[in-house]
């Protein structure tokens, strides 16, 4: 191929290679029957979980939400639903896991005397915060996590509708993780968003990334709709082998 022909290809926008999610890890879904704004009973998540396993994937990490809302969302709670619905699964050719996205709100220090759920035996802790502003507190108990020896990942920072590119750097030098919503780049949550993902992406500042799956509907109409440049396509496949650091 001639270097004009290679810059041409490198710049042609592309769907994700029907492969692209062989043997890879998802480390961000709400799968978890009955628990939160996700899949709301067994059945549906088996087929959710036979969907990704379709897909290619070979390991998925259910992440329901805690949070004020889901005030019943303790790590007990969570993991006696976990271990029923495990048993549901096993016929499934998946395996699975179970972490927790943690809500930064007025209710979340009140699980560090729980202990949260974490990613294997890992210490990276899932976290968010609303889309229009973060809560008051929010600085100092993901400097608190740190000092504990927490390494806290941002859920899809693309979509704070309030983070500036300031506010992205600024974590990044507290050394705080970044996971990006695969559909944000297919405009899933907004124009802003995807714009917001692509230029993390293209800067290197995402470290994971997840399906954040609540609906396989919703799955299966955004995912055709990626288009990417071949070099951000390497970048999302790097993305994934990280993941891989999250199932241990």
């Amino acid at each position: 191929m001639s270097l004009f022909a290679e810059f041409i290809s490198s710049r042609r926008l592309m769907s994700l290679p029907d492969d692209f999610f062989c043997n890879a890890s998802d480390m961000h879904s709400h799968i978890l029957p009955g628990v939160d704004d996700g899949i709301s009973n067994a059945d549906e998540s088996r087929k959710a979980l036979a969907y990704l396993s379709d897909l290619g994937f070979s390991h998925v990490v259910l992440t329901p939400h805690v949070m004020a809302d889901y005030g019943r969302n303790r790590r007990e709670s969570l993991r006696k639903c976990f271990k029923g619905f495990k048993k549901a699964a096993s016929p499934l050719p998946v395996s699975i896991s179970l972490a927790a996205e943690y809500m930064i709100d007025d209710k979340f220090e009140s699980h560090s005397e729980d202990g949260y759920l974490t990613f294997g035996t890992t210490k990276y802790l899932l976290t968010e915060t609303s889309y229009v502003d973060k809560y008051h507190d929010h600085s100092q108990m993901l400097y608190q996590l740190s000092l504990e020896d927490y390494k806290p990942i941002i859920a899809h920072p693309e979509r704070y509708n309030y983070a500036s590119y300031n506010q992205y750097e600024y974590w990044k030098r507290r050394d705080y993780f970044f996971q990006l919503n695969v559909l944000s780049l297919a405009g899933a949550y907004g124009e802003t968003a995807e714009k917001k993902a692509l230029r993390l992406l293209n800067e290197g500042l995402y470290d994971f990334v997840g399906t954040d799956l609540h609906k396989v509907e919703a799955f299966q109409y955004w995912l055709p709709k990626i288009r990417l440049k071949s070099k951000q396509i390497d970048q999302l496949h790097e993305l994934l082998e990280h993941n891989h650091e999250l199932v241990v």
